[in-house]
């Protein structure tokens, strides 16, 4: 059997790999702090789990839902514009995904043609490069260096490379060097975009751990943003659902609409119950922060009990 020469392009899986030499040294009884894979190790929130256990109790619930509800969507709008200070998000400019890992790794098959450049922060999260990789893109690398705090430093890329790149993805607060992004950065980072013609690709996974001051925000609450940009965000760290693989594209409604386009042939919407186990967290935590007073509009994450 020959395989796909794809297959060529990557090593093993790399939590996978480091999850199995986990379990080996475990099983040799060697004490493991792991620092791999990230996860939550606090329990999800009754009342998400209990709307996925009511939904799954509804035979309904598990036909194919092929697509999003729109409940799901409004709540991402609103949870945007509450959460983040983010006006405008409408529901054809926000898409489900299962996991932001998942997004990232199928966005270059929207928008990639076989040679097309994309621009990746060095050192950056696997995906990034694994997505551009099977789309049959070329990577173009700008560093995350301690001269520049950990941060895109804009000015240092070549324009030629950026005159060629189709997006550029930016992760922030990063992963794997935990630098939080500023509003001058991303202001430059908008004009940047404009300058060269090309999409940001923002990865939020992390807004809500962020700790000693900076502040965990949204890109798409810069003005520009929203032309030039989307941004997957995931419900993972945040509520405590890693496994559970709930997250979104959100931003500029043609990008959104590609990637839902090509989610479309490849499966059949994500499940009834986490649409409405996702519901329950966004709206809840919406409800609970306004009644509690904890923030107001974009000023940080909502308590949880």
């Amino acid at each position: 059997m020959q395989f796909s020469k794809r297959l060529d392009l990557f090593g093993d899986e790399v939590f996978a790999a480091l999850n199995q030499r986990r379990l080996k040294l475990e099983a040799e009884g060697r004490t493991i702090y792991n620092l791999s894979v990230g996860t939550p190790d606090f329990a999800p929130y009754d009342h998400v789990v209990e709307a996925l256990r009511t939904a799954a109790a509804e035979p309904t619930e598990w036909k194919y839902s092929l697509g999003d509800l729109p409940e799901l969507k409004q709540a991402v709008c609103d949870y945007y514009a509450r959460r983040f200070g983010v006006e405008g998000i409408t529901p054809d400019m926000v898409a489900s995904c299962n996991g932001t890992q998942e997004g990232v790794g199928h966005l270059g098959l929207a928008l990639l043609d076989p040679g097309d450049t994309v621009l990746v922060p060095d050192p950056c999260y696997p995906v990034f490069e694994a997505g551009v990789k099977i789309a049959g893109g070329e990577l173009a690398y700008y560093p995350l260096n301690a001269e520049h705090d950990f941060l895109p430093y804009v000015a240092g890329i070549d324009p030629a490379v950026a005159d060629r790149a189709k997006y550029m993805i930016v992760s922030l607060p990063a992963n794997p060097v935990g630098s939080v992004g500023t509003p001058e950065l991303y202001e430059e980072i908008i004009a940047f975009a404009r300058e060269h013609d090309l999409l940001i690709v923002h990865d939020n996974a992390y807004s809500d751990i962020v700790y000693d001051g900076p502040h965990g925000g949204s890109f798409l609450s810069y003005p520009g943003a929203l032309e030039v940009g989307v941004e997957f965000f995931s419900l993972s760290k945040s509520f405590n659902v890693t496994g559970a693989r709930i997250g979104f594209i959100v931003g500029r409604s043609d990008v959104v609409a590609a990637f839902a386009k090509l989610r479309g042939q490849i499966d059949f919407g994500m499940f009834f119950p986490s649409q409405r186990a996702a519901i329950a967290a966004l709206v809840s935590a919406m409800n609970r922060a306004a009644a509690m007073g904890v923030f107001r509009k974009g000023e940080g994450a909502p308590e949880h009990e």
